[in-house]
Parts: C-alpha cells; sequence; structure tokens
C-alpha cells in the first residue's frame, strides 16, 4: 500500500471506530495472537488516538 492507500483506507476505519465502545476495541485487540504485551499497548494507543480524532469530528 502506497500512503494515499493507507490515507484512503483510514478515512473509511475511522468512523467504524468511533462507533466501537472503548472496552471492545481494546478486548479485540488483546485477543490477537502472537503480539508482545508492548506491540499490543502501543497498536491500543495508536487506534484509540485515532478514535478520539474521529470522535472530536463529530
Amino acid at each position: 500500500m502506497n500512503e494515499k492507500e493507507i490515507n484512503e483506507f483510514l478515512e473509511m476505519v475511522k468512523p467504524m471506530l468511533a462507533a466501537l465502545p472503548k472496552e471492545e476495541i481494546m478486548e479485540n485487540i488483546n485477543n490477537i495472537p502472537g503480539m508482545s504485551d508492548e506491540e499490543r499497548a502501543l497498536f491500543i494507543e495508536a487506534i484509540l488516538a485515532l478514535k478520539e480524532e474521529e470522535e472530536g469530528k463529530e
């Protein structure tokens, strides 16, 4: 994926994230196999930041 495709993808995903409860997002990420605790924490932080950004638009 190039940068343009990634940005287009994020614009599609952000509204979906805004609709999900924070707890559900965290639970789903915590159930991803093969991730270290550090990777999980960073991924959760990044996803929740996108969620908050989208919620701020509303």
